[in-house]
């Protein structure tokens, strides 16, 4: 019964991401997607990122690793169909990022949109930003988050108040002033468009600078589309937008 609820959580996810048709191509082409994970090439680039990963663990003290899915998890909210993959953004291209952002950090707040088990939160913690806020809506990571911000030890952290909140992201309003939102995927169309609600009901209520750094970025057509936004530059993995003030 177990493996049938499993298999039916996934069914669902891919349905919400891709629709229907959508979902018969991506089930049609598994056994070739497959093949391209087995290539040399694909597999010494996720080694590299495994022991990257590992090191990050290993220097700071925490648990951050792993590549975890969400239907052995407990979420707050309806909306765990609508859920990514629980990754550690990559440590190197993360900090290159934000640092190039033109920003007086002290005046921004950072929040995390899926925030999982909170290495961007202690990445971004090396920036002397207002605060930080993570937001996470699996119990278990938002715990394992708890614990990282415990036990974290790093003599480069220049913001110290960091936040951690157990909330379904699509519920979550974001805090006023100037703010930098980071998502490393974490949601799929549906639950990005609610949240870009919100964002966007924000800044009408008081307008002011607003960052959104986005990993891997699925569903860039989100942002491209919200009317209060605009794509300021790209790198190989992130895409930078900033408010239309």
């Amino acid at each position: 019964m177990k493996l049938i609820a499993l298999g039916r959580g996934k069914l669902l996810r891919t349905v919400a991401r891709r629709g229907v048709l959508g979902s018969l191509i991506h089930i049609a082409t598994w056994p070739y997607r497959a093949l391209q994970r087995r290539s040399p090439h694909l597999r010494e680039g996720l080694a590299f990122a495994a022991n990257q990963s590992s090191q990050f663990d290993r220097d700071f003290g925490v648990d951050t690793h792993g590549h975890l899915g969400l239907e052995s998890l407990t979420v707050v909210g309806a909306n765990r169909d609508h859920g990514e993959f629980y990754i550690g953004s990559d440590p190197t291209t993360f900090k290159k990022t934000l640092a190039a952002l033109p920003i007086a950090y002290e005046d921004f707040v950072f929040i995390d949109y899926g925030s999982g088990k909170g290495r961007a939160l202690l990445l971004a913690s090396e920036f002397p930003f207002k605060f930080i806020v993570g937001v996470e809506f699996a119990v278990e990571l938002h715990r394992v988050c708890e614990a990282n911000l415990k036990s974290f030890r790093s003599t480069s952290s220049r913001c110290l108040d960091i936040r951690p909140i157990h909330q379904d992201a699509a519920t979550f309003d974001p805090p006023p002033g100037p703010l930098v939102l980071y998502f490393c995927n974490p949601f799929d169309r549906i639950i990005f468009n609610a949240v870009l609600s919100r964002i966007g009901d924000s800044l009408r209520r008081e307008p002011r600078p607003v960052w959104i750094v986005y990993g891997y970025a699925k569903y860039r057509d989100c942002l491209d589309d919200a009317p209060f936004l605009e794509r300021v530059t790209e790198n190989a993995v992130y895409c930078i937008y900033r408010s239309v003030v």
